[in-house]
């Protein structure tokens, strides 16, 4: 199952429509789901999940080692995919894989 989310990761990035970091994710507008690293400081947290609930974009907590495997890049805490049709296709996976968390 990771390795279907990593492909549709690999494929957004490829694509040119993945946004790093926090705030390039509260800057951009055309996010439609973030991965969140479950070490990020809350109050970035906080900043995301707002981000999210006021958007209705898709949220989902990862391990600093499944981030690594998404991304292939070291200390990345939080990645927006800025293409809806992979966001959505993400978001179905892991619905029935179940892989990661929610974020509410």
């Amino acid at each position: 199952m990771q390795n279907k989310i990593r492909t549709y990761v690999n494929f957004a990035a490829k694509a040119g429509q993945l946004v790093f970091g926090v705030d390039a994710i509260l800057q951009t507008k055309n996010v439609y789901l973030v991965f969140i690293e479950a070490t990020l400081p809350l109050k970035m947290q906080e900043k995301l999940k707002q981000k999210v609930k006021n958007q209705n974009m898709y949220a989902l907590q990862v391990l600093a080692e499944d981030m690594f495997l998404l991304t292939n890049k070291q200390n990345v805490k939080a990645v927006g995919i800025a293409n809806i049709s992979l966001a959505d296709a993400i978001w179905q996976e892991n619905k029935q894989s179940k892989l990661y968390a929610e974020v509410q």
